[in-house]
């Protein structure tokens, strides 16, 4: 595990912004950004994922897509999704959703407890 945390934010730039807000804190960071499904087939692979985020600005195709090429890319990144409802998505595609509405108050928080990272960058013991 490499000491910053790496963040990818899948939708459009202006909901990147909140990711962006959310991750501001975090004094090691890096925020790649893809607009759409497609665009990640522009992101360089070597690059590190711990944790995507989905917006629910995709479409269910561009949702499934995105979260297929993401477990297949980097498995071992946690996959978010930001949308109501819950029938949108296999279970096996992502490991947890927040609703839109709640966001920007617990998206820094849910992405520390799906990697295991504090604000400082460590790594936290998790009991099962």
């Amino acid at each position: 595990m490499t000491d910053s945390l790496h963040i990818l934010s899948v939708g459009p730039a202006s909901l990147s912004i909140l990711v962006s807000d959310a991750l501001s804190g975090y004094w090691k960071c890096q925020l790649m950004v893809a607009t759409g499904s497609r665009e990640l087939w522009l992101l360089p692979k070597h690059e590190d994922v711990d944790a995507a985020i989905l917006h629910c600005t995709l479409s269910s195709l561009e949702l499934e897509d995105a979260s297929r090429f993401i477990r297949r890319q980097w498995p071992s990144a946690r996959i978010l999704v930001i949308r109501a409802g819950s029938e949108f998505l296999d279970d096996a595609l992502y490991d947890d959703r927040v609703l839109p509405a709640a966001a920007s108050q617990v998206l820094l928080p849910t992405i520390e407890r799906l990697t295991g990272r504090t604000r400082e960058g460590t790594t936290e013991e998790i009991e099962l």
